[in-house]
C-alpha cells in the first residue's frame, strides 16, 4: 500500500497521493487488489485530463492555422474569392489571439458589468470578439500590426461581391502584412515549431510581373467604389506616416530578376532587408529613380 502511495506521490503530486489514501481507506480490507485499482484509475483518469487541460490551446490553435492556410490558398488560386480571404485571415487572427489567452489563463469572455457574470449566448460564455482581442494584445492604439488588422475587419463588413477583384489589388501590401504579422506573432508566441512557412508558397503571377498586367492592375485600382475608397481614406487619415510606411502596416515589394550564374546555394526568391542595401538601393527600394 505504501509503495503505490509513494508512486502516486512522485508522478503525480501530493494531492494525488492525498486522494489515493482517501480511497484506500474506504476500500474494503477483504479486498486485497483494492489499492491497486485505485492507482490505476487515479493515474490513468488524473494522466488523461491533464493532456486535454494542456492542449486545450493547442486545438484552437490548429484551428486558427486551418484558417490562414486556406486564407492564402484562396489568396493564390485564380478563382479565388476575395471575401473567403477576409474570413478565413479573420477567423485565423481571432483563434490565434484566443489561443494566447487560454494559454495564458486570461479570462477572455464578456462580462455583464452589473453583475461581473460572464455574458452567455446559447449556453456559452460569449467570446471576446476580434476587434476586443486586438485591443488587449496590442495596447497602442498606433501599433501597425493592429492597425493593419483593424482595417481588415473594416474591410471586411463593408466588401462587396463585384468589386472584390478591385479590392484585392489596392490592398494586396496590406493583405501581404496581414498574413506575415500573422505568422511573425504565432511564431514569437508559441514558437517556431508552429510555423506555416514550410506550407506556404511565393505565388506564380503575370500581372504583376508583365507592363500590360501593371496596367490593368493599376486601371482595377481605380474602379473601387467611392464607400470603399472613403472607408481605407478615412481609416488612413488619422495615421502618421511612419505607420503608413511600415512594413508591418503595408508590405511591399519590389521584384528585381537575378541574372548571372547561379550556385546550388542560390534561391528563386531571395528577400532582402531594406536596411541591410546601400543608399542608393534603398533609393530604387523606395520607388525614387
Amino acid at each position: 500500500m505504501r509503495e503505490h502511495i509513494e508512486a502516486a506521490r512522485k508522478k503525480n503530486g501530493e494531492a494525488e497521493a492525498v486522494t489515493l489514501i482517501a480511497l484506500i481507506l474506504v476500500c474494503p480490507l477483504r479486498n486485497t487488489a483494492c489499492p491497486g485499482v485505485a492507482v490505476n484509475v487515479i493515474l490513468q483518469s488524473n494522466e488523461k485530463d491533464a493532456r486535454m487541460a494542456h492542449a486545450r490551446w493547442h486545438h484552437i490553435l490548429t484551428e486558427s492555422q486551418r484558417h490562414a492556410l486556406k486564407t492564402v490558398d484562396d489568396w493564390n488560386c485564380s478563382t479565388g474569392n476575395y471575401s473567403d480571404f477576409l474570413t478565413h485571415m479573420h477567423k485565423a487572427w481571432h483563434y490565434l489571439l484566443h489561443a494566447e489567452f487560454h494559454q495564458a489563463k486570461i479570462d477572455y469572455h464578456y462580462r455583464d458589468p452589473k453583475t461581473g457574470r460572464h455574458v452567455m449566448i446559447d449556453g456559452e460564455p460569449k467570446a471576446w470578439d476580434l476587434e476586443r482581442c486586438l485591443r488587449e494584445r496590442y495596447a497602442n492604439s498606433g501599433d501597425p500590426v493592429r492597425l493593419n488588422a483593424e482595417l481588415f475587419v473594416a474591410l471586411r463588413n463593408k466588401v462587396e461581391h463585384r468589386y472584390e477583384h478591385n479590392l484585392k489589388i489596392a490592398t494586396c501590401g496590406k493583405a501581404q502584412a496581414l498574413v506575415m504579422n500573422y505568422e511573425q506573432e504565432m511564431v514569437d508566441h508559441f514558437g517556431s515549431k508552429y510555423s506555416l512557412a514550410d506550407r506556404l508558397r511565393f505565388p506564380v503571377s503575370l500581372q504583376a510581373l508583365t507592363a500590360a498586367g501593371r496596367e490593368q492592375l493599376e486601371v482595377a485600382a481605380k474602379k473601387l467604389p467611392k464607400q470603399t475608397r472613403d472607408l481605407v481614406a478615412k481609416f488612413e487619415a488619422a495615421i502618421g506616416p511612419d505607420v503608413l510606411d511600415d512594413l508591418r502596416y503595408d508590405y511591399r515589394v519590389r521584384l528585381v530578376p537575378i541574372v548571372g550564374s547561379k550556385t546550388d546555394a542560390d534561391l528563386a526568391i531571395d528577400f532582402v532587408k531594406l536596411d541591410e542595401l546601400t543608399e542608393d538601393a534603398q533609393g530604387h527600394g523606395r520607388g525614387r529613380a
